[in-house]
């Protein structure tokens, strides 16, 4: 495999590892027990299984990915293109998965007579944090790519990824403005939206130069730009999270906490099967005639595939078939 080829399938793997570990860092290895969708209201009793059907179905599409990537490296010769597709794949799929699957626990959890459902505050805590998290990757995948790959769709998608996110942190931090009661945070985080909203601006201009002219200057001042927009994003998100502006979790009993421990442990299971087998890919792409790395892809196969029916399984144990008690997300 050429050098580009490797360099292009190394970089999906990795940024699809943070990726899909961040996420289960935020809202699988925490006992911070909030609503994940915290934007919708529940109007039907038949929420639960709603859910589950949902995270049996990504399964599912993560099965047929892996599957893929497997058959893939088994070929004579590699379409290691496709390979990164399915990467990609699957790392939308866990990441979806593990947002339902930590939605679907905090309801499960919350059913305990016991249970004091989460208060929400002026800041959803998960979506500001996956907001930033995207704009992070967004410069990571820019500044880490070859000048030969960054091809103009390439430059439009990560364009279009940091704007959208850009937009959300905005959405977020004027809400919090409106509806913070200190004049002082109001304006904190007025500011906090122009220092993110210059810094993105000046690295989307610096982006559509590079992409009407491709040189290795315009690439650097994607480069340099993309420092100030990480920081003021960091800053900004670290302020914004403070626990003065989340909200209060729930607070659940003994059993409540077992059931949603059960299906927070069998998802954490099926992530760490699907970035294991991201680093086998990446390990391979540098050395594609590895008989040991392409046997470890095929076990790597059947541990995201063990995991898958282990997830269903808990989700089966612990989600009820119908609500039998009438529930708000929050308090």
């Amino acid at each position: 495999m050429s050098t580009c080829h490797a360099r292009e399938v190394v970089l999906a793997c990795k940024l699809s590892q943070q990726r899909m570990q961040a996420v289960a860092d935020m809202l699988l290895l925490t006992s911070d027990m909030r609503p994940v969708h915290s934007d919708k209201v529940l109007v039907h009793n038949d929420s639960c299984p709603k859910y589950r059907d949902t995270v049996v179905t990504k399964t599912k599409g993560i099965l047929v990915a892996t599957s893929k990537i497997n058959e893939l490296v088994y070929t004579v010769t590699a379409r290691w293109q496709d390979v990164c597709l399915c990467i990609q794949d699957i790392c939308e799929l866990v990441v979806s998965l593990v947002e339902c699957c930590a939605h679907l626990s905090y309801l499960v959890g919350i059913r305990s007579p016991a249970a004091t459902p989460a208060i929400p505050g002026i800041i959803d805590p998960y979506k500001l944090r996956r907001a930033g998290l995207s704009v992070e990757l967004g410069c990571h995948r820019l500044r880490q790519t070859s000048r030969e790959i960054l091809s103009p769709p390439v430059l439009v998608q990560i364009c279009s990824e940091v704007s959208s996110s850009l937009s959300e942190l905005t959405e977020s931090c004027k809400k919090a403005s409106e509806l913070a009661s200190d004049a002082g945070d109001q304006d904190q985080f007025k500011h906090c939206i122009k220092s993110f909203t210059a810094c993105g601006s000046c690295l989307l201009s610096s982006i559509k130069c590079f992409k009407r002219q491709p040189t290795e200057l315009h690439r650097q001042r994607c480069i340099n730009f993309s420092e100030p927009l990480l920081a003021s994003v960091k800053g900004m998100v670290s302020f914004a999270t403070e626990e003065q502006f989340i909200g209060k979790p729930a607070v659940l009993p003994a059993d409540g906490k077992e059931n949603m421990k059960a299906i927070l442990g069998a998802s954490l299971s099926l992530v760490s099967a699907c970035i294991q087998l991201c680093r086998v890919v990446r390990d391979l792409a540098y050395d594609n005639t590895n008989k040991q790395l392409r046997e470890q892809i095929s076990r790597c196969t059947e541990a995201v595939s063990k995991c898958s029916t282990l997830t269903a399984d808990s989700l089966s144990k612990h989600v009820p078939l119908e609500s039998t008690r009438p529930l708000s997300y929050y308090r």
